[in-house]
């Protein structure tokens, strides 16, 4: 599907991920004994554009959001130039965004709100404004309200294949009655 926008604008997409739990049955003697549940992770960035998935990878649940943020791009500028990345407070660190800068990309990331600017780094900026403006209308002015849209993926992948992964030789209970 080709998206009507302009290619030479550039991409914007929305990075988020989504946790796809491992194992379901047992969860009571895990709750009494308070194991951890094990699970994997699905990061996507999604052009808010055409809302297709631009990039895909899936970690173990100990692999933060901000150690796959960037591969995430490089993989969407695979796919067209990227004008703009909107990621939720997981991103929020100086490494993303002096990277994002420094490939042209402008990083529209949720600020926490003790956020403080130090110095004149890109972030340093987005605070400054962010405190300069509001919450509401520095959200209006990014865009970043299409962060939807990486929301909605999961919720579209986790309606059609659920939200636990089974091994693929598995048998059901059905079929080992058989």
């Amino acid at each position: 599907m080709e998206s009507l926008a302009r290619r030479e604008d550039g991409q914007v997409i929305a990075i988020d991920s989504s946790g796809i739990k491992l194992y379901n049955s047992g969860e009571w003697v895990r709750e009494k004994h308070k194991e951890r549940k094990p699970f994997l992770k699905l990061h996507v960035a999604v052009n808010t554009r055409t809302k297709q998935a631009v990039a895909v990878r899936i970690t173990s649940d100990d692999v933060g959001d901000s150690k796959v943020a960037l591969e995430l791009v490089e993989e969407a500028r695979k796919a067209g130039r990227v004008s703009k990345a909107l990621m939720d407070g997981a991103y929020d660190t100086r490494k993303i965004w002096n990277s994002l800068n420094a490939k042209g990309v402008k990083p529209i990331i949720k600020l926490g709100k003790n956020a403080t600017p130090k110095g004149l780094s890109p972030r340093a900026k987005a605070v400054r404004e962010l405190k300069r403006t509001g919450e509401k209308e520095w959200a209006k002015t990014n865009g970043y309200g299409q962060r939807w849209q990486a929301e909605t993926r999961y919720s579209s992948f986790k309606r059609r294949f659920g939200e636990h992964a089974t091994p693929q030789n598995q048998k059901t209970s059905s079929e080992k009655s058989c």
